[in-house]
């Protein structure tokens, strides 16, 4: 829970130094590109420090060599 205010914390100062001038600048072509990373970036480390375990490729990966290998 710590890890999530702290995050909070981060993302808000983030988004006074570099979200908030690019709206006052009007500058649609970096927000469209800033606020949909802003976002995903924030979302997967509230999900983390919840205790979300993310997915690993490693196993696919492995599977998909040795498949290749037996072939």
């Amino acid at each position: 829970m710590e890890s999530a205010l702290i995050f909070l914390f981060l993302y808000a100062v983030l988004l006074l130094i570099d979200i908030i001038p690019l709206i006052k600048k009007k500058d649609k072509k970096s927000l469209s590109i800033s606020i949909p990373i802003f976002l995903l970036t924030l979302a997967v480390n509230m999900m983390a420090s919840f205790g979300f375990q993310f997915p690993t490729l490693d196993l696919l990966i492995k599977q998909c060599l040795t498949m290749l290998h037996m072939q």
